[in-house]
């Protein structure tokens, strides 16, 4: 059975493997791409994203960024730390985009029931996926929202307009790819009259039903794009061979589940949270061995059980780096009523539900205080521009208590006092070079 509390079941996991492997060290992502990202890239033709996103990552605070200073106005106490890359794919400094998103999503959720639907698209299609990768993400979204307007909108199951919050994950947890998308479905929908009408019992739409639109609509979109020649075929494959490969995919059965009906969508979003911004994997389930091989944690939700898997660094970073994303490709996207056009209607729909409006989302971070006279600090902030380097003062948007990457050395002081010893801050005893 699955366990109650997964992060309590997954620090156990972490500390027996670590028992086993005599030798294993802790290591982070951002230290496996400076170590391995130059030799791995030598003789491999990557995409311009994937070398764009490794090199954010090694650079994530360090010096080549730049570096910002926290003083005090009265001179007690003074900070320095090196900026983050801010990169969608780093596991290292995307925990404060993470909270300002969950804050948002939450404020736009109704206060009613939600279903969690998966919908996957075959792994026959991976390759077509990798050399397309726009124009599958595009597809992934338009298929998958049409299929469930369409039903939704049908009398004999709800007859009204849901909302609708999609999440593309191109990811399993054993970092094999595998394009699916997650959707947060409200339990009911706006009716013609504009009234909201809610579902009838643990019952959404038929999921067979939803299964042959999903993929009569994705079959359609492929075959329109092979007669007008839009998709780049793999090399050594015809289109005669893709279109002999979609006429088996019409006669099987595509994966879509249905979720049992949760009382909020709070948990769903809470969980997508995690995936918006870092990447596939976090630095605390990643393991070097004596080897020179990596493994890594994950959950078997087909076993309910965590396993290990350890794979090569070079093979480990190919699997990471398929998983960068197109650039400008948004990965969350809304329909419906959750369609950022009807924050009005929302808010009829809360006074019809009798619900108070949200709260606005509070800020993600302060600025920090000094410790002894809890005044605000002041910060200034150098950043390299070739051989010259810039300076400006003020009250910037710096990340705090976020997990950070820092070696332990001498050089490095941990203090009761200014910001906590486990965030990006140095003493300003320290030297930056």
């Amino acid at each position: 059975m699955p366990p109650k509390n997964r992060f309590a079941y997954f620090q156990l996991h972490i500390a027996r493997f670590a028992r086993r492997g005599e030798g294993t060290l802790q290591i982070s992502v951002t230290d496996l791409m400076r170590e391995e990202f130059d030799c791995y890239a030598a003789g491999r033709k990557l995409r311009l994203e994937e070398h764009k996103a490794a090199r954010s990552i090694m650079a994530c605070r360090t010096l080549a960024l730049g570096r910002f200073e926290y003083r005090c106005p009265e001179g007690h106490e003074a900070w320095q730390g090196y900026h983050s890359c801010h990169h969608r794919s780093c596991p290292q400094c995307n925990g404060q985009a993470k909270e300002e998103w969950l804050r948002r999503t939450r404020s736009r959720l109704l206060p009613v029931d939600h279903f969690h639907v998966v919908m996957t698209l075959p792994h026959e299609l991976n390759a077509l996926w990798q050399h397309n990768r726009v124009w599958f993400s595009r597809q992934l979204f338009a298929n998958a929202s049409a299929s469930l307007m369409e039903l939704l909108a049908d009398p004999r199951h709800l007859g009204a307009v849901p909302g609708l919050l999609l999440a593309e994950h191109t990811w399993g947890r054993s970092l094999a790819f595998h394009p699916h998308v997650h959707c947060l479905v409200t339990a009911g929908g706006v009716d013609p009259a504009g009234r909201w009408c809610a579902c009838r019992g643990n019952f959404l739409v038929p999921g067979r039903a939803l299964g042959a639109l999903y993929r009569g609509k994705w079959l359609a979109a492929l075959y329109k794009a092979l007669d007008t020649s839009q998709l780049r075929l793999p090399s050594q494959c015809t289109e005669q061979q893709v279109r002999q490969l979609l006429r088996g995919l019409a006669k099987k059965p595509w994966h879509v589940r249905i979720q049992c009906r949760y009382r909020h969508g709070r948990g769903v979003v809470g969980y997508l949270a995690r995936y918006v911004r870092g990447g596939p994997i976090r630095n605390r389930s990643l393991t070097v061995l004596p080897g020179g091989k990596v493994r890594f944690i994950h959950y078997d939700h087909k076993r309910h059980h965590y396993r290990t898997l350890t794979l090569a660094k070079h093979r480990f970073l190919a699997r990471l780096l398929s998983h960068v994303p197109p650039t400008y490709r948004q990965r969350i996207r809304y329909y419906g009523v959750y369609h950022p056009h009807r924050s009005e209607q929302r808010q009829q729909l809360r006074r019809q539900l009798n619900a108070p409006s949200p709260l606005a989302p509070k800020a993600a971070s302060e600025l920090p205080c000094c410790s002894q006279c809890r005044q605000p600090y002041r910060v200034r902030h150098w950043s390299w521009r070739e051989s010259y380097s810039r300076e400006g003062t003020g009250a910037r948007h710096v990340q705090l208590n976020v997990e950070a990457n820092v070696p332990r050395g001498s050089e490095w002081r941990n203090t009761t006092t200014g910001p906590p010893c486990n965030s990006i801050f140095l003493s300003t005893g320290t030297s930056l070079n």
